[in-house]
């Protein structure tokens, strides 16, 4: 059944020691097998002790991170062969400061929103 929300099915993301997919005792999972639905207009939090996956499974969602196991689709778009898609109607707000002293805030959502191609008539 498609979702215009977000459906995460069995996504894992596990950090290897060694490189081309040589398994190690030491790899670490970040997240593992996790399944969830958000359905559109929904709001959700997510919530988690240091080390739960929290930025790891944000990083997947938005194509910073690759999945190592299961997908995601986000409006209708799965985010292992849709990303550029995904990217054009998502925005993330990271927790580090990426924002820059000399604009204002008005500024900043402007600038953004020309990056996403948004019609600067909806910016006010």
């Amino acid at each position: 059944m498609p979702v215009n929300g977000i459906r995460v099915v069995g996504l894992s993301k596990t950090y290897c020691k060694y490189p081309f997919g040589i398994r190690s005792k030491e790899d670490k999972k970040a997240i593992d097998e996790i399944f969830f639905e958000i359905r559109e207009n929904e709001l959700i939090s997510l919530l988690g002790h240091n080390g739960a996956g929290k930025s790891t499974l944000i990083g997947v969602l938005t194509g910073l991170l690759a999945p190592t196991e299961g997908t995601a689709i986000i409006s209708g778009y799965d985010i292992r062969t849709n990303m550029d898609k995904i990217r054009k109607m998502m925005g993330v707000c990271p927790q580090f400061d990426i924002l820059w002293d000399e604009l204002t805030v008005k500024e900043h959502l402007e600038m953004f929103s020309r990056i996403k191609g948004i019609n600067p008539k909806y910016i006010d």
